[in-house]
């Protein structure tokens, strides 16, 4: 059975831009027009800072089928790898279809992501979140361009540290894909 699941939009949370949620992901899709003073046409000193965090800002594991599956740390202000201490905290599994074609990720359960971890990367001490899935195989349609997500509050602001969260995603080989990040 086919169920669609929250598809990540423009604006989902009041984080990210047009640009980063409706283009592939890791591909740089800046429009800017570069300027230069110089006309001296043999070098070019020019650059393009990429800011495009909602990409930047997840770990991701490539599957043969074309998806990616990712984890993310959010905030209230959104998806970060340097991230305020002050705010409440989400953990986020993400399965992104960057192709031009429609996808389906099929779970061996009812939700996407079977446990998250947290380890603090200095004492080595770590957190695991189960979650509480039925054991009902699914399938979640992933349109071309859009990602669909598994969002687990923290439980309120995480405390100053640098951390690594890894998701163990519901597929058959149980794929974790795992990103680091730092609260100050």
């Amino acid at each position: 059975m086919r169920v669609p699941m929250w598809v990540s939009l423009v604006g989902l949370l009041g984080c990210g831009s047009p640009k980063a949620q409706d283009s592939a992901v890791g591909v740089d899709t800046d429009t800017d027009t570069d300027t230069d003073a110089d006309t001296d046409t043999d070098t070019d000193t020019d650059t393009d800072t990429d800011t495009d965090l909602v990409t930047d800002a997840r770990g991701c594991v490539d599957m043969p089928s074309g998806l990616m599956l990712c984890a993310e740390f959010r905030t209230d202000s959104g998806p970060c790898l340097v991230c305020p201490s002050n705010e409440d905290a989400y953990y986020v599994g993400l399965v992104v279809n960057p192709t031009a074609g429609d996808l389906v990720f099929s779970s061996t359960r009812d939700c996407l992501v079977q446990t998250f971890k947290r380890i603090d990367r200095d004492s080595g001490v770590g957190s695991e979140s189960p979650e509480n899935c039925q054991p009902t195989a699914r399938d979640f349609d992933v349109p071309a361009g859009q990602s669909v997500e598994y969002v687990t509050p923290y439980g309120g602001a995480m405390g100053n540290g640098a951390y690594t969260l890894s998701a163990t995603f519901n597929d058959d080989d149980r794929t974790e894909a795992e990103v680091d990040f730092e609260v100050e």
